[in-house]
């Protein structure tokens, strides 16, 4: 899109929001700050401010902000909604100073573990017990996609057991991603599409429209990189395990069976899996993943909305041999709108 590519004129603001997310104005004072997603994190979304006292009456033990980008000619941009976990305060020659840590919605079911063991029936609709979970704590903006498939065996998580865990712990058995919120807020559950399927949300390319920095770092791990993954099942004294393997034959991967002359095994047990299809999909799954981080990058860029953690895009740097598509696993956008974002870029393989 044109905005995103030519010169632009962009702005900040952080909305403050109630505690049920009904619109309390705009949080003033705000100095800087960063908002940060990780894939690899089970609260993927972070954010740091620093706000002067200027007076505002804000309960930070109840508000929720929402920081907004704006771009001239593109629109609003929402970056998600958060909670306050920090909010020490500094004072000098002029006042007050809150340097304000916050975390994404995840937090809220992070921050409540069940009082007792919690366990599901063999034949629970898998998803009905996510919503279930998620509206034990209050809250109500979710979109967790529906599917009809239940639970293999009973299962039982003991008391203490946050319900971010237990939720994640049931979107695996049904091969979605973990939970996250959107740019709104909104709790969401989606099933998982391995990297080589999922759309290309962006271009980075070299040249005339160039939207990143020459400059940037890559990293290659080469060291116990599997290429097979052995995934078993718990079975009981009725029903056996289970087994799904997963194997990189793949001559053009550095790090198959067939490159290196050699099998390295990556045994998982105790997989969770609502039936054989999904065992394998989880298996595979967990191949590309322990295979994925071989190369990645980290480029400094023009915010571009659509530039999201687990999202596809295309990277080329002609002059260092790059150009491929990679999974975004980690991003962070400063609150200057004259700052460049950050995004670490994953490369993709397939097998």
């Amino acid at each position: 899109m044109t905005a995103l590519t030519i010169n632009r004129t962009s702005s900040v603001s952080v909305e403050l929001l109630t505690e049920t997310e009904a619109p309390a104005g705009t949080l003033d004072g705000v100095r800087g700050g960063s908002v940060v997603y990780t894939a690899a994190k089970s609260v993927h979304g972070s954010a740091a401010l620093t706000v002067a006292d200027n007076g505002q009456a804000v309960d930070w033990l109840t508000a929720r902000i929402r920081p907004v980008v704006t771009i001239d000619g593109y629109g609003d941009t929402a970056l998600g909604v958060f909670l306050v976990s920090e909010a020490p305060e500094s004072w000098g020659d002029t006042g007050r100073v809150w340097a304000i840590k916050f975390l994404d919605k995840c937090t809220i079911l992070d921050q409540d573990p069940v009082d007792a063991a919690y366990a599901l029936d063999a034949g629970s609709v898998v998803t009905d017990e996510i919503v279930t979970l998620i509206e034990s704590t209050g809250e109500t903006n979710h979109a967790i996609t529906p599917s009809t498939a239940t639970l293999a065996n009973p299962l039982v998580w003991p008391a203490g057991t946050t319900k971010l865990q237990i939720v994640n712990d049931l979107l695996s058995v049904i091969n979605y991603f973990s939970l996250f919120t959107n740019g709104e807020g909104q709790f969401r559950g989606e099933p998982y599409v391995k990297p080589a399927s999922r759309p290309t949300v962006w271009d980075f390319l070299d040249g005339a429209n160039c939207i990143y920095l020459p400059t940037f770092t890559k990293d290659v791990d080469l060291f116990a990189i599997p290429n097979k993954v052995l995934a078993i099942t718990q079975g009981d004294g009725t029903t056996a395990a289970l087994t799904s393997t997963a194997t990189n034959t793949d001559p053009t991967s550095p790090y198959s069976t067939v490159s290196r002359g050699r099998t390295i095994t990556r045994t998982i047990t105790g997989v969770e899996a609502a039936d054989q299809a999904t065992l394998d999909a989880f298996a595979e799954r967990r191949l590309i993943e322990l295979t994925t981080p071989t190369a990645s990058v980290e480029i400094q860029h023009a915010f571009v909305p659509d530039v999201a953690f687990n999202r596809a895009v295309r990277f080329r740097r002609t002059p260092a041999g790059i150009d491929g598509r990679h999974v975004v696993s980690k991003t962070e956008v400063s609150l200057d709108p004259t700052a460049l974002a950050k995004s670490t870029l994953t490369e993709v393989v397939d097998l």
